[in-house]
């Protein structure tokens, strides 16, 4: 079989670098053009990615919060919330998104892949992967077995479980 579109999905994580570099290996054996998706998350963002993102000045640091300041709150700018976890403004993961992707991108490229196609799209990782296979029409998939994403997730199945459940195309699954 060969592969025509290679889908690797990241979250930045050093699983997801491992998947992409066996996704880059695999683009560059079959000639094959090499999507990089990101799904952007939602709720608190974890913390290692949160100090990159405060490193690369995405997010910036939040003072210390008071007392009135630990309880949840809404609008557009977000909050710290009782558990002392940042919610960062939609902006600001879209800016984690992107440089995820670019350098995914970026990686591929020096490493010898001839198209990188970005991908950054909002929801649940498994669904969004799920409608990037079917609209890049990707036949394969390459992801990490454990990236990011928090404590539920371990529970109710990990996105790489889920995305080799739905079976629309062949999955590698990178430890």
């Amino acid at each position: 079989m060969a592969f025509k579109k290679i889908l690797v999905a990241t979250d930045g994580s050093a699983n997801a670098q491992r998947a992409l570099n066996v996704g880059i290996d695999l683009a560059r054996q079959y000639g094959a053009e090499l999507i990089v998706m990101h799904a952007i998350m939602g709720g608190p963002m974890p913390e290692g990615l949160l100090q990159w993102a405060r490193a690369e000045h995405l997010v910036e640091t939040p003072p210390e919060p008071s007392p009135a300041e630990d309880i949840p709150a809404y609008g557009r700018l977000g909050t710290i919330t009782h558990d002392r976890l940042m919610r960062v403004p939609y902006q600001a993961r879209l800016a984690v998104a992107r440089a995820i992707v670019e350098d995914a991108g970026d990686h591929a490229k020096k490493a010898g892949v001839a198209k990188v196609t970005p991908v950054i799209e909002d929801g649940d990782a498994t669904e969004v992967i799920d409608h990037v296979v079917k609209s890049e029409a990707a036949d394969l998939v390459v992801l990490g077995t454990r990236g990011l994403g928090t404590l539920k997730g371990l529970m109710v199945g990990s996105v790489s479980h889920k995305v080799v459940g739905l079976g629309h195309c062949p999955c590698v699954v990178v430890p």
